[in-house]
C-alpha cells in the first residue's frame, strides 16, 4: 500500500512538473519568441535578437548556479543595462540593448520562464558558432572551486589547470597555449588572494570582449578594401549596370594579382542578378547597401 502511495505521489509530481514546463514554454512563445527563437537559426537576416541557445550559453557561463541565473534573468529583463549585460558588446551594437519588459511580463511569469530556460537550454551537445563552444569545454567557477567554499584560491586554479592539461595531452590534444593562461593575480581583481564568482565572471566577459574587439578590428581593416557604390558607378548616373560591375571587378582583380595578392574567392562574388533585387537591370544605392549589409551580417554571425 505504501509503495502504491509513493508511486502515485511520484506520478503527480512528474505530471505537475510537466504541466509547469509546458506553461512556461507557452509564456515564452507568447512573450519572448518574437525576439529570441528557440532553434539554431538558419536565416539570420530577419533576427531581431540573439537566439535562445546563445543567450543561455552565456548566462550559464556567467551564472552556473540555477538560482543565481534565474535571479539575474528576472532582474535583467526588467532592468537591462550595458553594465549588467553578459553578451559581447558587439552583439549589443548589432541588435541594440534589450528594452525593459516591465509591464509586458509579470515577475512571476518571468521567474517561471527563466527556470524553464535554464533547465532546457542550451542542449548538452550545443557548442555555439565560430569556436565559441566554451560553454561545454571551458572550466566554470564551480569546476575551479574544489572545496566548494564559494571562492577560488591559487592552489585550486593551478590544480584544475594541470589536471585539464594532463587529460587533454592524454587524449592527443595538448593545450598549446597553456603558458599564456592568465595569472591568478590577473583574475583576482582586488588582490585578496581569493577569486569570487563576480571576479571570475567579470574576467571571462572582459577577456571575450577583448578577443571579439580584436577580431572586429581586423574585420574593419578588411572593409577598407571593399569597393563602394561610387567605385562601381563609373558614369556617375546614380545606378550600377552589369558591365560597370564586371569592369570594376576585373580591374581590381588584375591590380591585386599584380601586387602578388590574387583574389582567391573571386569566383564566389555575388552575381549581378543577386544584387539587382528588382531585376530591372540596374543596381540602386539601396540594393547595393542591402547586399553589403547581408554579407557583413553573415561574417559577423560567423565570428
Amino acid at each position: 500500500m505504501r509503495r502504491s502511495i509513493l508511486t502515485i505521489a511520484g506520478i503527480l509530481v512528474a505530471t505537475t512538473s510537466l504541466f509547469a514546463s509546458a506553461d512556461a514554454e507557452k509564456i515564452f512563445d507568447n512573450k519572448c519568441a518574437v525576439c529570441h527563437i528557440k532553434t539554431i537559426p538558419t536565416d539570420r537576416s530577419s533576427m531581431v535578437g540573439p537566439a535562445l541557445f546563445g543567450v543561455m550559453k552565456h548566462v550559464k557561463m556567467a551564472y552556473p548556479n540555477r538560482e543565481d541565473a534565474v535571479d539575474f534573468m528576472v532582474d535583467y529583463v526588467q532592468n537591462p543595462s550595458k553594465e549588467k549585460a553578459i553578451c559581447m558588446p558587439q552583439k549589443i551594437a548589432y541588435f541594440g540593448l534589450m528594452p525593459s519588459q516591465k509591464g509586458l511580463i509579470t515577475p512571476k511569469e518571468l521567474k517561471k520562464v527563466s527556470e524553464w530556460m535554464f533547465d532546457n537550454y542550451p542542449p548538452e551537445n550545443f557548442r555555439g558558432r565560430g569556436g565559441m563552444g566554451c560553454a561545454q569545454s571551458c572550466s566554470t567557477f564551480v569546476d575551479f572551486d574544489l572545496n566548494k567554499d564559494g571562492v577560488i584560491v591559487k592552489a585550486e586554479l593551478l590544480s584544475v589547470r594541470a589536471d585539464k592539461q594532463a587529460k587533454r595531452a592524454a587524449q592527443g590534444f595538448p593545450m598549446r597555449n597553456a603558458a599564456n593562461a592568465p595569472a591568478f593575480k590577473t583574475i583576482d581583481a582586488d588582490g585578496d588572494g581569493k577569486v569570487t564568482q563576480k571576479e571570475f565572471t567579470d574576467f571571462q566577459i572582459n577577456r571575450k570582449s577583448s578577443r571579439m574587439n580584436s577580431n572586429m578590428s581586423r574585420g574593419m581593416g578588411r572593409m577598407q578594401n571593399l569597393s563602394t557604390f561610387a567605385d562601381f558607378d563609373l558614369n556617375k548616373d546614380g545606378v550600377i549596370a552589369k558591365d560597370e560591375l564586371l569592369s570594376v571587378r576585373a580591374d581590381k582583380q588584375a591590380k591585386r594579382a599584380a601586387q602578388g595578392f590574387p583574389m582567391r574567392n573571386a569566383a564566389n562574388a555575388p552575381a549581378f542578378e543577386t544584387i539587382d533585387a528588382d531585376g530591372d537591370g540596374k543596381v540602386t544605392q539601396k540594393e547595393f547597401n542591402q547586399l553589403r549589409t547581408q554579407i557583413m551580417q553573415q561574417k559577423f554571425n560567423n565570428n
